[in-house]
């Protein structure tokens, strides 16, 4: 009873919103929206209502309305289907297209992935606020990650990493994407939204993955088991490593030795994307020190380079070819330091307690050993930060992360992945940690930053 005035304030528009919604969730639903019209149509009191209410919600369990789940009235909170609770007192608040997002898209959700939804109305309030659901619409949920929405069909993103941004930012962020045509490709996307999403958090949008996909398909196209790869239903954190990868192959002309490195990468019995995009990083780290030495030798006159080249490419193509001369010292090259990599353990997964804060995280971290997550990642890392002897490369990382070094926690894009960034007299060090498994993702010292 003492709901029925928040309940009776609703406006036309939730009214007809909640309505909607009864193609989703069984009709019971109506029976709340309605309080007010069957009030004043009867002329009965509040409670006299709200009696015949609980009567009839009792009564329903058996209703024919269209296939759907169950809304249910509990302690205080209305709960369509596996969507989260909803206050009832909150009610007001949420606008028309948050109330069909909550009805249309989170009440049919499966169990698994409504717990990650559990506690999200106060976020998703939060977010209203600055322009979700309101400005930029909410088109789709992923099952995947935590929380994990689609704006606008433009960017995946969990809502709690979107409440991580700045407010000013939120709203600018919204607004920018509502406008976003459904064919914009990358180059298209504005300098300012590249910059607060792309730039300062990290966010991918569908466009930059998808392109990044189409890029390295064209990369792999003449090796089959490659292709298989790169095709495959991709995880959303495999995305971004082929688009930090094709921006490696834009930044390092690597172009001009594509179809090498690629054999090469085919002969590793490569079985992954990470794997994938590990071998390749060992290859173009190679390339870029063999020029290094091709320069040095340039430099000292024992090379003179052809009148009237460019040198940067006559240099690239020299190292590549003496790089990619004979495939077997490549591979010889790999193996040398997976020997390394090995010897010193260097990669492993370490697993510390689920549910840290993040101050908490990085008190474990900094009490733990960390690695690689792979050998394969491992080589290429040693290689292209090396510290003398490369055997002590995760030792000096470690070092990295004790006090009095700082300590920067973020959330990924999906919301189910915490980075952490150390910085100290060391070097840098970035880590990454999914569900308390923490790994080293890279290690910079000092002396290459």
């Amino acid at each position: 009873m003492k709901y029925y005035d928040t309940v009776a304030t609703l406006s036309p528009d939730q009214i007809e919103a909640f309505n909607s919604i009864r193609n989703y969730v069984r009709d019971d639903i109506h029976l709340i929206t309605g309080l007010k019209r069957i009030s004043n149509h009867n002329g009965w009191t509040p409670s006299e209502t709200i009696e015949l209410v609980l009567n009839m919600l009792q009564k329903s369990t058996q209703t024919n309305a269209p296939s759907g789940t169950n809304a249910i009235l509990r302690e205080g909170n209305i709960i369509l289907g596996r969507a989260p609770p909803i206050k009832i007192d909150q009610l007001p608040k949420l606008s028309p297209p948050m109330m069909r997002f909550l009805g249309e898209h989170l009440s049919q959700i499966d169990v698994a992935a409504s717990r990650q939804w559990s506690s999200s109305v106060p976020v998703l309030l939060n977010l209203q606020a600055q322009g979700m659901f309101t400005i930029c619409p909410v088109t789709k949920v992923f099952n995947s990650g935590r929380a994990v929405i689609f704006l606008n069909n433009q960017l995946e993103v969990s809502i709690y990493k979107l409440n991580t941004i700045p407010k000013e930012d939120r709203l600018k962020v919204f607004e920018m994407i509502s406008r976003l045509s459904p064919s914009v490709s990358s180059s298209q996307l504005p300098s300012e939204l590249m910059r607060i999403c792309v730039r300062d958090h990290r966010l991918r949008f569908y466009c930059q993955r998808n392109e990044s996909i189409k890029l390295t398909e064209k990369y792999v196209e003449k090796y089959p088991a490659l292709r298989r790869i790169v095709q495959a239903d991709l995880l959303s954190h495999e995305k971004d490593r082929l688009y930090t990868f094709v921006s490696e192959v834009s930044r390092y002309k690597v172009d001009i030795y594509m179809d090498d490195m690629m054999k090469f990468v085919c002969e590793m019995k490569t079985k992954n994307i990470s794997e994938l995009v590990a071998y390749c990083e060992f290859a173009i780290t190679c390339v870029e020190d063999e020029m290094l030495l091709i320069n040095d030798q340039i430099k000292k006159k024992q090379i003179i380079p052809p009148r009237n080249t460019k040198l940067s490419v006559w240099t690239r193509k020299e190292a590549s070819a003496k790089v990619f001369k004979d495939g077997q010292t490549l591979i010889k090259k790999f193996r040398v330091t997976l020997k390394i990599v090995t010897d010193n353990d260097m990669a492993g997964v370490v697993t510390l307690a689920e549910g840290l804060s993040d101050d908490a995280l990085v008190a474990a971290i900094r009490n733990t050993m960390v690695r690689f997550g792979s050998p394969v990642s491992a080589v290429y890392h040693v290689l292209k930060h090396p510290t003398a002897p490369l055997g002590a490369h995760v030792a000096r990382a470690n070092q990295t992360l004790a006090p009095p070094s700082r300590a920067a926690v973020s959330v990924g894009q999906d919301g189910d992945v915490r980075s952490v960034l150390f910085e100290g007299d060391g070097g840098r060090c970035f880590l990454l940690e999914r569900g308390g498994r923490v790994f080293l993702c890279s290690y910079v010292p000092k002396s290459h930053e």
